[in-house]
């Protein structure tokens, strides 16, 4: 279905007839490498096509009916399904039929040439995925095989190939995590994150795109990161010590400095909190110790925490939101196993 509405957005792109909407979904569909490839091809070739020139016409349905022959030969399982010959009785139609099987015909052409010069197989290659998931309380440190360290927040996963492409190396992340992307320009290294695609060579940043939480950050430590939402072209370039800030409700964007020990400095066992809302404080603290934190007045909710807690235990930790709040708190433990803090 995809390939049928390329075919035809490509064709009243390149015969001046898209419309704002068309355009867009266009441009959706090129950030799809393949269809980006084919694009390419076939605007490259459009122009040898007349598609107004009487007699000296290009004849689309006998060159597909040679370009069929010579497929089957390499592929016996090819199908080509033509146009309803009805639809020639409007010359609109008929002109849009044409343009439409023309556009086929390129593309088809490029990839059997591209088949016959052994750039490609015709049958992709199965990518087989694997997932790391983290709980409440657990962070992981996975190395991939292409030397790149990444830190796992908890409550985060993260989806990566067994082995990643020749020309990109991409992973899918839900929650938090930390990068240390190896330099391979050849190759760069893609996070996917919730419609943010974040593109790098080689560098060291933290990102935080949990699906309940409101915002997604970038936040660059070291190198260069190419971001991109929504657009193929809506790129942002960060440098060391920027972050990218998206707010996915209004669809906002802000660039602004960071302090790396308080964004990154989880993965080290160490939470700053400089005036942040109780609530969202409780957030983190449950992802740290895998127990809920609670307020039995919720007006509380909104006052804003000061703290340095350095690799502290959890009852430091608790005695600390004691101390900065002036609550007491209480305990609910199932089966010996401490699983909720009351604050009131």
């Amino acid at each position: 279905m995809k390939d049928q509405q390329f075919y035809e957005l490509a064709t009243k792109q390149l015969s001046n007839k898209a419309g704002t909407n068309e355009k867009d979904q266009l441009s959706k569909l090129l950030e799809n490498e393949e269809y980006y490839r084919k694009y390419k091809l076939i605007k490259k070739n459009w122009e040898k096509i007349n598609y107004d020139s009487g007699d000296n016409q290009f004849n689309v349905e006998e060159g597909l009916s040679i370009l069929k022959s010579k497929i089957v030969k390499y592929e016996p399982e090819f199908k080509w399904q033509s146009h309803n010959p009805g639809f020639a009785k409007n010359r609109y139609r008929y002109n849009w039929i044409r343009a439409a099987a023309s556009i086929a015909f390129i593309t088809l052409l490029s990839a059997f040439m591209l088949y016959q010069l052994g750039i490609f197989d015709s049958k992709a290659p199965v990518i087989t995925w694997n997932e790391k998931q983290t709980v409440p309380g657990q962070k992981s440190i996975l190395t991939l095989f292409d030397g790149t360290k990444i830190t796992l927040n908890a409550e985060s996963s993260l989806r990566y190939p067994t082995k990643f492409g020749e020309k990109s190396r991409e992973v899918h992340l839900n929650g938090e995590a930390y990068f240390e992307v190896v330099h391979k320009t050849e190759r760069p290294f893609v996070v996917h994150t919730n419609g943010i695609k974040t593109t790098v060579l080689g560098t060291k940043f933290n990102i935080s795109a949990f699906k309940d939480e409101r915002d997604i950050s970038v936040s660059l430590v070291e190198g260069a990161v190419s971001i991109s939402a929504d657009m193929p072209d809506d790129k942002v370039l960060l440098k060391p010590a920027q972050q990218f800030l998206y707010n996915k409700e209004n669809n906002e964007k802000v660039i602004k400095a960071f302090d790396a020990l308080e964004v990154t400095g989880w993965k080290d066992n160490i939470l700053i909190f400089n005036n942040i809302p109780l609530e969202n404080v409780f957030v983190d603290l449950h992802r740290a110790f895998g127990v809920e934190f609670e307020l039995s007045d919720e007006s509380y909710k909104k006052q804003k925490i000061k703290a340095n807690l350095n690799n502290e235990s959890f009852w430091a930790v608790v005695e600390v939101i004691k101390f900065a709040t002036g609550l007491n708190y209480k305990t609910i433990t199932e089966k010996g196993e401490l699983k909720k803090v009351i604050f009131y």
